[in-house]
């Protein structure tokens, strides 16, 4: 994904650039995943880009 990302000129959130592997034994049947360090991982890059949306750094390369 950040490879297209980076080719389309679209402005990449360092710090949401992660890879959160879930395996299926940590979702449960809900599907909600309940162990409590891809959660923290998952809220901390949700985090991030939010930040970034609220401190007006991503852009539209276009505009």
């Amino acid at each position: 994904m950040r490879t297209v990302l980076d080719y389309t000129g679209a402005n990449v959130v360092e710090q949401a650039c992660v890879d959160i592997p879930v395996p299926r034994a940590l979702v449960g049947k809900d599907g909600i995943v309940h162990d409590e360090e891809v959660r923290s991982t998952i809220s901390r890059t949700m985090r991030a880009l939010i930040g970034a949306i609220e401190s007006g750094k991503p852009h539209d390369p276009l505009r």
